[in-house]
């Protein structure tokens, strides 16, 4: 092909075009680069998205958010992850600011709001405060559920009864389960109904934890007149007797049943004692709105709710029809006992609400959430192990347990989803790997390419 003058401008021509309309298009790329956003999250587990339960929490705050971080001049690092973890918030929520302060620099206002370490957020939200220490998705999604809330959430945990203790030191107890529910905000007290003569009108909610003696008379009607007063109540039930509660149960409607619910195919779910019954498909209600977790409850009771009340009821956890109620012992062989064991599936869940216009209250009326507005609400669940420290990291028991108190506080909006924890973990090594490694690394692999390449240039030479 001969090259002439004609053929040689034309290619001047169509290349000057071709870098004229790539700019163009780099140039307008550019352009559109300042107006739109987009990202993508290609770590194995999604750990620089939010989760689903931080979005959700964005998704009510409808005021400004401003995060104040004091981080000191030079302090690169420390810089550089509150950067990262203000920027996951604010691409899923327009409303949050980050704004630094130096501490070096402004000696007073770190005095003033008592900030104590570099790096400390304090996140604000409607006038209110709140100091995160921890920089984490947790950390900042707790203290911005804090704040979202306001005002005051009090769970009382009545005592005097052989109680499941709140701050207990045995794998019973609930210390982990009120810690988590304290980080979102929630107080908790211990009740004592022959010392205290009435519950506080500040108490959001008064659990009862499966009891092992009995109530006297007086601490029922007091439980009693905090119902009929609008208050909100958790029992915890466990299979035995009712201990003296029995008219509280019959006011709502419920009847607990005799026996303790058993699987015969416990070992199948990978546990070696029938009395665990695990719950896989829940029944649609807020508290388990989206709840894709298995929970396991120990030693369960079944519960039988009428419609013999002014109370309406539903049923949130059900157990497998495969189960059923043991009345008597469970003996060597598991076997089913027409006429004495109550078949299954068996409600393990039930909520109850009722209007505020059907409260009887009187003038001297608490503020319980209830007299003011909305519903009152009751939860009663037929087992009491599944929150406790030996028990709370099984499944969805956590998440469970922290979305039956948000119900009951009236906090709907902030249900629990899961939190995801990063699976592609820190390698630790021991000194004997890590000298191993180097060795390959430094010594082996270079060796190894050293000589291959030797050889080719060998036989390439000797051809």
């Amino acid at each position: 092909m001969e090259v002439t003058r004609e053929l040689k401008r034309r290619l001047r021509v169509q290349n000057t075009l071709f870098y004229a309309l790539f700019s163009l298009l780099a140039g307008m790329l550019a352009f559109l680069s300042t107006r739109y956003e987009f990202t993508a999250d290609v770590t194995f587990n999604q750990r620089n998205t939010l989760n689903e339960s931080s979005l959700a929490l964005l998704k009510s705050i409808t005021k400004p958010v401003v995060l104040t971080a004091f981080v000191t001049s030079g302090n690169d690092a420390v810089r550089r992850e509150v950067a990262r973890l203000a920027g996951l918030f604010q691409r899923a929520h327009k409303q949050v600011e980050l704004k630094y302060v130096n501490p070096e620099t402004e000696p007073g206002v770190v005095r003033e709001l008592g900030v104590t370490i570099d790096g400390e957020l304090i996140v604000t939200y409607d006038g209110r405060t709140e100091h995160v220490q921890d920089l984490n998705e947790q950390a900042l999604s707790n203290a911005l559920q804090r704040l979202v809330r306001g005002g005051s959430r009090w769970l009382a945990f009545v005592e005097g009864h052989g109680e499941r203790a709140p701050h207990g030191a045995t794998p019973q107890d609930y210390t982990q389960w009120v810690q988590q529910l304290e980080n979102r905000g929630i107080k908790t007290r211990t009740l004592n109904l022959v010392n205290d003569k009435r519950i506080p009108d500040n108490t959001t909610a008064v659990v009862i934890a499966g009891p092992k003696r009995k109530f006297l008379p007086g601490e029922v009607t007091i439980l009693q007149n905090y119902l009929e007063q609008g208050g909100s109540l958790l029992w915890l039930s466990e299979p035995g007797p009712s201990r003296g509660l029995e008219a509280i149960a019959e006011r709502l409607g419920v009847e607990l049943l005799p026996g303790t619910l058993v699987d015969p195919q416990h070992d199948y779910v990978g546990f070696k004692d029938p009395r665990f019954i695990v719950v896989s498909d829940y029944i649609f209600h807020p508290i388990t709105r989206q709840f894709n977790f298995d929970t396991v409850f120990p030693e369960a009771r079944g519960l039988e709710a009428n419609d013999n009340s002014d109370w309406e009821h539903e049923i949130f956890l059900e157990s497998l029809p495969r189960t059923w109620a043991k009345t008597g012992d469970l003996g060597v062989e598991l076997t089913f006992n027409k006429g004495e064991d109550i078949p299954g599936p068996l409600a393990l869940g039930v909520a109850f609400t009722r209007a505020v216009n059907t409260v009887k209250t009187d003038d001297k009326a608490d503020s319980n959430d209830s007299a003011d507005g909305g519903e009152q609400r009751v939860v009663i669940v037929g087992d009491g192990d599944f929150v406790s420290d030996m028990y709370l990291g099984q499944g969805g028991n956590l998440d469970l347990g922290l979305n039956i108190v948000n119900w009951l506080s009236r906090d709907d909006v902030l249900m629990t989803v899961p939190a995801r924890n990063p699976l592609d973990r820190t390698l630790d090594l021991s000194v004997l790997a890590v000298r191993g490694l180097r060795v390959v690394l430094l010594g082996v692999i270079p060796l190894v390419l050293i000589v291959a390449g030797t050889r080719i240039w060998w036989v390439r030479r000797r051809r």
